[in-house]
């Protein structure tokens, strides 16, 4: 989902953020909770619909051509989509074009409720709510103030090496096959991520001064580059906007799990060589741990090099 759409999404069921924090009150972000498709009221679920990008006709007879997005789904999502349909009888109108009428498509049938729950996320945090919503907001009374300032100059004076990188990766794994302990083991997989991370946030500031020699084009860059490198989805497409001769992932690997091992570490199971969490479809994914250390490796020497 873009941004619009999840803005759209809290705005038509009026959602409110709640703040996520630890046993010492620490704000760890804001996130916010979605209802099951049996608690919103049948009348919203058309434009639920809508916001989640499966536009499904409920207000009549359409042309076979406004379907196009429907091959454009998982293969999961077009099963539950063809089952609230139902199936279609065909028309033409009088300039011989066909039309699709479903008879049997309804707001409150159990297929439609099972495509809502299918593509509403169970909830969404801090760096993946739009930026209204969050709780880490730019201070009013010092709006010229940059939180990433001190970050950005310690990263051009002492940026850190990929070797440096994928060293501390590759000690983290030693250390996670050592301990039989899941909670040692959960928070190391958690560090991995943060490290990740960072770097990619490294990758993104260092590479303004490939901008042309004019100090106020500079400047205004980097404030911007400042305020995006903070969402993961945006950063990338930074990194990628800077560097187009290179190819870039979207999103760090198993980016759903890192934010399950931040924001409730007990939810997220690990043993036997796997670790299962659930997504935010509320699926239960499960993962084997050395192809998590393997592929943020990987994606460390293919991305960030």
């Amino acid at each position: 989902m873009t941004q619009q759409n999840i803005e759209n999404l809290i705005e038509l069921l009026d959602l409110q953020p709640q703040t996520d924090t630890g046993n010492d009150d620490f704000a760890f972000g804001n996130y916010v909770e979605f209802p099951r498709a049996s608690q919103i009221d049948p009348d919203l679920i058309p434009a639920v619909l809508d916001a989640l990008r499966v536009p499904l006709p409920f207000a009549g007879a359409v042309t076979a051509v406004s379907l196009r997005w429907l091959p454009t789904l998982s293969s999961i999502t077009r099963i539950l989509v063809l089952g609230a349909l139902g199936e279609p009888s065909v028309s033409t109108t009088s300039e011989g074009e066909f039309l699709l009428t479903f008879p049997t498509l309804d707001a409150r049938s159990e297929e439609t409720l099972e495509l809502v729950d299918h593509l509403l996320p169970t909830a969404l945090y801090e760096h993946d709510l739009p930026s209204s919503h969050q709780y880490w907001q730019p201070d009013p009374e010092d709006l010229n103030g940059d939180p990433d300032d001190e970050l950005f100059d310690l990263y051009r004076l002492r940026p850190v090496s990929l070797g440096t990188l994928i060293d501390e990766l590759e000690a983290l794994r030693a250390m996670f096959e050592t301990t039989q302990e899941p909670t040692v083991q959960k928070a190391i997989l958690l560090a991995c991520f943060s490290l990740v991370e960072s770097f990619t946030r490294q990758r993104a500031l260092l590479n303004a001064p490939r901008f042309p020699a004019s100090p106020q084009v500079e400047q205004l860059v980097l404030d911007l580059l400042r305020r995006e490198v903070q969402d993961d989805g945006r950063r990338n497409r930074v990194v990628k906007a800077l560097e187009p001769e290179k190819t870039w992932e979207t999103k760090i690997p198993e980016w759903q799990l890192r934010n399950a091992l931040a924001h409730d570490i007990g939810a997220v199971l690990i043993g036997g060589g796997e670790v299962s969490y659930e997504d935010a479809s509320r699926t239960v994914q499960t993962r084997a741990t050395d192809k998590l250390f393997h592929d943020l490796i990987g994606y460390a020497n293919s991305n960030l090099a």
